[in-house]
């Protein structure tokens, strides 16, 4: 994006109303593109393309679950996508797994803080 884009993009953001700018805030802070580790996944799996289950090699595209691309087998007829066997297949967060990934390589540990108390 050049400058003058940027600007006229600037000028825009004014223009929005609170909601408006609620959404684009939180979309900002929360981008929908797939981790790091998901598209090395997808690709690994593009390259090695047969079912989990049963190693057969005539797959076909079966949609889309939760982002990402979903296949089914020919042989077996179940389905499945990159993450379908492992590690990684039913956790959630997934735009927090890249940080929660680096925290573990610096050592950093878990506190869990009490909740706030509010006084009136």
């Amino acid at each position: 994006m050049n400058q003058e884009q940027f600007t006229q993009l600037s000028t825009v953001i004014d223009s929005l109303s609170p909601s408006q700018r609620h959404q684009l805030l939180d979309r900002l802070q929360h981008p929908e593109a797939i981790p790091d580790i998901l598209e090395h996944l997808e690709q690994n799996l593009q390259s090695h393309l047969q079912c989990p289950k049963c190693s057969h090699k005539a797959i076909h595209r079966w949609g889309t679950f939760k982002g990402m691309q979903r296949y089914r087998c020919c042989g077996c007829r179940k389905t499945f996508t990159a993450l379908t066997g492992t590690p990684l297949t039913w956790l959630r967060n997934r735009d927090r797994w890249m940080e929660y990934a680096q925290s573990m390589l610096d050592s950093e540990t878990y506190v869990k803080r009490p909740p706030a108390v509010v006084s009136i």
